[in-house]
């Protein structure tokens, strides 16, 4: 076996390989540095707290950040708004006609081919059933909506 050559570790006065020293070394030097970091920036919240600029974040109660209480908290959310009087899943855009209106309405109506109402717009509201394309740029929609569809 050969002898080694040992060299003494500062802090813990061990003798220790040059590679181990080394090792040794980095760890402390990225040790020294991440409490430096962690101490600028502690100091930096300090500051703004100080100043006003920031208030202290609130702790959030534990129960409504457990992931396995996250369908009940949604429930509860939807609850207190609907007991607000406020609509939980609001429409997002004006519906002129709903759908037995506007098959009521363009049933009966005859447009030639290749006509177009221009003055007329309607806004109609329903659930996609279907989606079927006809080349690239034809597609056929299924829309239903209050026991119709179109």
């Amino acid at each position: 076996m050969e002898d080694q050559k040992l060299y003494e570790d500062p802090e813990t006065k061990e003798m220790v390989s040059k590679s181990e020293l080394k090792k040794r070394e980095k760890i402390r030097k990225a040790a020294k540095a991440k409490a430096e970091k962690d101490a600028k920036k502690k100091e930096a919240e300090e500051k703004k707290a100080a100043e006003g600029k920031a208030a202290p974040k609130k702790k959030q109660n534990e129960e409504e950040l457990d992931p396995s209480k996250y369908t009940e908290n949604r429930k509860n959310m939807l609850e207190d708004r609907r007991n607000n009087g406020e609509n939980p899943y609001p429409h997002k855009f004006h519906r002129s006609l709903k759908i037995p209106e506007y098959r009521e309405k363009y049933e009966k109506q005859t447009i030639e081919n290749g006509a177009f109402l221009e003055d007329v717009t309607e806004s109609v509201t329903g659930r996609v059933t279907s989606l079927r394309a006809s080349g690239n740029k034809l597609i056929f929609i299924d829309l239903t909506g209050d026991g119709h569809k179109i």
